[in-house]
C-alpha cells in the first residue's frame, strides 16, 4: 500500500492483500474527519481463510466482494456487494449467498439471500446508525429493522450449521421480522 502520515491523520492506498489464492485491493483513512476502509475482491476463496478459524469452523465458498465503510463526524455510511457461490461452513452446503446494501440517507438499506438445496432464505434490512462516530456505539444505539422469509428450510441441517443440538428434523416455511434498537426488539 501506498502509506501517507500527516497532520490530519493516516492513509493507504492502492494496497493489495493475498492470502493463499485470494487477492484483493485495499484503502484505508484515519483522522480527524473519520475512519474509512474498502476492501474488493473479484475471485476470493473463502477456504483460503481456513487458518484463522478453529478447526471446526472451516469454510468453502468461491465468490467476489466490495465492502466499504465510512465515518464522516456523526454519520455513518457504507456499502457493499457480496456474491459466493459454493458456500460451506463447516460441514454444512449453504449453497449460494448473495448480498447488496447502501447508504440511502441517513439509513444503510440492504437484500440477502441463501439458496441451497437445505432451503432458502432471502432478507431485507434496513439499520439507522445511532449518533457519534465510534463504529461500535453506533451500531449499538442504531435503529434495526429486518424482514426475513425462509422457503423450505431443511431443520437438520440448518439447525446443525448454527451450533444447536436440538432433535428437530422437517421442513419450514416461516417469515420473521426484528425491529427496535438493541436490546429492546419488537419480534414477529
Amino acid at each position: 500500500a501506498r502509506i501517507a502520515l500527516t497532520a490530519d491523520g493516516m492513509t493507504a492506498r492502492d494496497g493489495a492483500l493475498t492470502v493463499g489464492s485470494t487477492t484483493a485491493t485495499l484503502s484505508a483513512s484515519a483522522g480527524r474527519g473519520g475512519l474509512g476502509f474498502s476492501a474488493r475482491s473479484t475471485a476470493a476463496d473463502l477456504a483460503d481463510f481456513n487458518d484463522f478459524f478453529d478447526a471446526g469452523d472451516v469454510l468453502a465458498g468461491r465468490g467476489a466482494f466490495d465492502l466499504s465503510f465510512k465515518t464522516l463526524g456523526e454519520r455513518l455510511t457504507s456499502s457493499g456487494a457480496l456474491d459466493v457461490d459454493g458456500l460451506r461452513f463447516g460441514a454444512f452446503p449453504l449453497g449460494r449467498a448473495t448480498a447488496r446494501w447502501q447508504t440511502r440517507g441517513n439509513a444503510i438499506a440492504g437484500r440477502a439471500s441463501v439458496h441451497s438445496s437445505a432451503g432458502a432464505l432471502d432478507a431485507r434490512a434496513t439499520i439507522r446508525p445511532g449518533p457519534g462516530s465510534d463504529p461500535q456505539r453506533v451500531l449499538r444505539t442504531a435503529r434495526y429493522d429486518v424482514q426475513s422469509n425462509f422457503t423450505g428450510i431443511d431443520l437438520g441441517t440448518w439447525l446443525a450449521a448454527a451450533g444447536s443440538a436440538l432433535p428437530v428434523t422437517g421442513r419450514v416455511d416461516a417469515r420473521i421480522g426484528l425491529s427496535g434498537r438493541f436490546p429492546q426488539f419488537a419480534l414477529t
